[in-house]
């Protein structure tokens, strides 16, 4: 048998279908496995290790309970770490401006006075 009429019916033994056209040669099949929901792609993007032993169907045990509760607050101290940084980049942005306009201003009355000009 070849890869490829494997694959056909791998994909004929799929039971969830598109939604679209609606005629039986047109309709295709999708792997249940391949779909993901938003929800599942915020749970990854959150903790991918979380995601991975959810989508496993691993039992959570008392263990592992106490290990999700010290990751999620190993989660919300990152988070307010991001959020300082954060917080003090704008900061130094805004100093670093401030500080290029008194430059700039200290520059312009010296020049106004004719204190830079040679004699």
């Amino acid at each position: 048998m070849s890869d490829s009429s494997s694959w056909k019916q791998r994909r004929i033994s799929d039971t969830r279908t598109t939604s679209g056209n609606t005629e039986p040669a047109a309709r295709e099949t999708i792997n249940a496995a391949l779909i993901l929901s938003a929800s599942e792609i915020s749970g990854y993007a959150f903790c991918p290790e979380a995601w991975h032993l959810q989508r496993r169907g691993f039992a959570r045990n008392r263990v592992g309970v106490q290990k999700l509760d010290q990751g999620s607050l190993a989660h919300r101290e990152i988070g307010i770490r991001v959020d300082r940084v954060r917080g003090l980049e704008q900061m130094r942005r805004v100093v670093l401006l401030v500080m290029v306009a008194l430059v700039a201003g200290l520059l312009w009355q010296l020049l106004s006075i004719g204190a830079l000009l040679p004699p």
